[in-house]
């Protein structure tokens, strides 16, 4: 029963530690300037070219665990796998954008790092895996709720345990997709910020 949540919560700390380094480092290290410089000042092509090589790592790895961890387990789906993979899929994409405008938002690749951290660590506990958020204190269900991993939860028993129809996992994608639109264009925003402020560029 909790290996298919502690793999989903392990993807999200991964995912989200890899993805707050990839822009602060930058910052760190003083190479911005020239990453800026590389992609022609296209704040676009520096986001393309942080995440879409994580993403695909990511998808593999959700490949694995859903072709061969969970068989190994015996976690046997009530529905259809696809839809498992696709779910999986967006909730590595929603992860990946909260944790690059993380990067993008803390220059410091330290505290990027434990702000991370911090946010993820409490997750597990706070998802509704093994105590239902609906019983939870209020400041417990409005921190459950700026999870990405709350809402993969939730579309998870859906989808493997209950096999319930697409529709009724509509509210957990499209929660899955704000998180995903929401970090992008806030760390572009952020990377505009930061050019204007310390390159005197309008972007």
């Amino acid at each position: 029963y909790l290996v298919p949540g502690l793999l989903a919560f392990t993807l999200q700390l991964v995912i989200m530690i890899w993805s707050v380094i990839v822009i602060s480092s930058e910052f760190t290290h003083e190479t911005f300037g020239e990453l800026r410089k590389i992609s022609g000042n296209n704040i676009y092509k520096i986001i393309a070219g942080k995440s879409v090589p994580h993403l695909i790592i990511h998808t593999s790895t959700i490949f694995l665990i859903v072709g061969i961890i969970f068989p190994l387990c015996s976690i046997k789906p009530a529905g259809s796998i696809l839809f498992m993979i696709f779910f999986f899929i967006l909730f590595a994409a929603a992860c990946l954008a909260f944790g690059l405008f993380i990067s993008a938002a803390f220059h410091d690749q330290l505290f990027a790092t434990n702000l991370a951290l911090f946010i993820n660590m409490p997750a597990f506990i706070f998802s509704g895996y093994t105590f239902p958020v609906w019983a939870m204190p209020g400041i417990h269900r409005i921190f459950a709720a700026i999870l990405p991993f709350t809402h993969f939860v939730s579309g998870y028993f859906k989808i493997y345990n209950m096999n319930a129809p697409v529709g009724y996992v509509m509210d957990e994608t499209l929660i899955l997709v704000l998180f995903t639109v929401a970090g992008l264009v806030l760390t572009v925003a952020a990377l505009k910020i930061h050019i204007r402020k310390y390159y005197k560029i309008s972007v």
